[in-house]
Formats: C-alpha cells, structure tokens, sequence
C-alpha cells in the first residue's frame, strides 16, 4: 500500500471523487518487486505467452496510435496497460484521459506475465458509465492482454469512492463477469478490512477487477483478447437468498405492525 499512496499523494493532492461512482490513480500487479508493492498481485498467462505487434512502441503502458490501425489492423490487439474509458480501437482514439505511466522500477512484461504497476499523472480518474452487463454502473478499462493460454492474475487498486475525502486500497482476483459472486471477486472491504462505502449503503454492492474476452486470429494463430476493467456495481442475490430477505422483511413488517 505504501507505493500506491506515495503515488496517490504525487498524482492528485485531494484524491476527491466528483460525481461519479469512483476514481482511481495507480494500480498494483508487482507481487511486491517494485518497492512497496503488494506480495501476490501480477498478471499471468498459464500455458500461453502474451502478444506484443511488431508496430508498438515497446512500453508497457503506451496505447497503440489509433492513426496507424488503417496500415495494421492487429496493431488494435496489442497488449498495454492504460487507465482509460475504453480500447483505443476503429472507433475510439484512446483521448479521454491522459496517458498512463508505468512505475519506476517495474519489471514489466515477460513472455507470459506482468509485474509491476502503473499510474496516471494529475487528478484521479472518474469512472465512466457501464453500458454492458446489468447490474454494473460504473467502469473504468485498465489495460488489454492478448495471449495464448489462460489470464488469471490478482491486482490492487488505490480508489477513492464517492462521498469519500480520499482514498484506499482494494486488492482482488481478476475474474469473468459470469464468476463473480459473494466470496469470488465482489470486493466489499479494502486492504485493513474497512468496510468500503458503497458496500456499506447497498449490501449488494461492491467492486470487482473483470476479464471481458474475446478471440481473434492473427496470422493463422488463435488469441484470446481479454480486456480488463474496474468495476462497480451490484450482486443479485439467487432465488434462495432472495427469499431469506423477504421473510425477514414479512417479520420485520409484522413486528411493527404488533407495535
């Protein structure tokens, strides 16, 4: 957590969420081999190695240039970290925010990982909209991994909710949107076990790092895109929960009806 609150007091001096669900300013995958790092974070493709276009600029954390995907359409499945709305893609430039940094000392990729972690200069960045799975309200994209093999990785994020003076640190697993559940990357407490805001309002709420996959053949090889996202929303409890909640809301009713 140090290294991510060093970064948070350089990057915004008043990480204040403004109308928006949250913000972020640096994200953690160093498995603790960059300073201050937290031990068990990194990214990790099992039994593949990840795809980096010939076309990109070596660094980690740099976009592809939208200008050039008309002379190399796979340039858009290069693999980066960023913190941003969206992928830069034919219908995206990659401008909304301002580029992403990597954070000095990280190792960065390997043939099949990622260790280190990364930043965004200046304030934090607020959430955008989510458009995609019900249940989720706010989002922000944090990078594209495009590899054979599986993703599985583990990250944390300094985060500042809304209705919060500042920030915190919450850490997790990177999971499918169809895994998420109680137990399995719903995030409700940060890093010392502190309740988080928005789970404190709404139960149901909570954040969670999510893999949103898809695959595209390059060069007659078969990869697998996943983009990665932090995101906020809430969980719909199944058809035995929801009944525990409407009996106790039936006794709940009932015993206010006998006072």
């Amino acid at each position: 957590m140090k290294l991510i609150a060093s970064l948070c007091v350089i990057g915004a001096s008043a990480p204040v969420c403004l109308a928006t669900a949250f913000s972020i300013g640096a994200i953690d995958a160093s498995d603790g081999t960059v300073v201050g790092g937290r031990p068990g974070t990194g990214i990790d493709i099992v039994g593949g190695m990840i795809y980096q276009n010939a076309f990109a600029s070596p660094s980690a954390v740099a976009e592809p240039n939208a200008a050039f995907l008309v002379f190399e359409p796979n340039l858009e499945f290069d693999s980066y970290l960023t913190v941003d709305s969206a992928p830069v893609g034919t219908f995206y430039s990659g401008q909304d925010v301002a580029a992403a940094n990597e954070i000095p000392g990280s190792p960065g990729f390997g043939a099949s990982s990622y260790r280190g972690g990364w930043f965004v200069a200046g304030p934090f960045v607020n959430a955008f909209h989510s458009d995609g799975e019900p249940g989720t309200e706010w989002q922000l994209f944090i990078g594209r991994i495009t590899h054979t093999g599986a993703l599985s990785g583990r990250l944390a994020v300094a985060i500042a909710e809304e209705f919060s003076p500042g920030f915190t640190t919450i850490e997790g697993d990177i999971v499918s949107w169809a895994e998420l559940a109680p137990g399995n990357g719903i995030i409700t407490h940060d890093v010392n076990g502190v309740r988080l805001i928005k789970n404190a309002l709404n139960p149901y709420d909570g954040y969670a790092f999510v893999k949103k996959e898809q695959q595209v053949d390059i060069g007659g090889t078969t990869y697998t895109v996943t983009d990665l996202y932090v995101q906020e929303g809430f969980w719909i409890p199944g058809p035995g929960a929801a009944g525990a909640l409407a009996l106790a809301g039936f006794g709940l009713a009932a015993r206010r009806r006998r006072r």
